[in-house]
């Protein structure tokens, strides 16, 4: 059995939102081989879809992907969509 790796290559723009510079510094200081290959776009109040839309008028290139990887964590909900989905989907 022979297995062979064939490169794929592919390059990416990739865009992180933040609430702050320093969060920022703080991840390239625990990634500091991210540095360059990562944009960060601050979004302070995660609330309103007022600062992702500057985001997409600002952007370079059009989003081929967007990966939501934040969410509210809560063990006791009693209203589970109000409570967890709608956050979520709100930002």
């Amino acid at each position: 059995l022979i297995i062979a790796k064939i490169p794929f290559q592919r390059s990416y723009i990739v865009t992180a939102t933040v609430r702050s510079e320093k969060r920022a510094s703080e991840i390239i200081k625990a990634h500091p081989d991210w540095e360059g290959k990562i944009e960060f776009a601050i979004v302070e109040d995660f609330t309103t879809a007022a600062p992702f839309d500057i985001i997409f008028e600002k952007a370079k290139d059009l989003f081929t992907y967007i990966i939501h990887t934040a969410s509210p964590l809560r063990f006791s909900v009693n209203d589970i969509q109000k409570e967890m989905i709608e956050p979520a989907e709100k930002g």
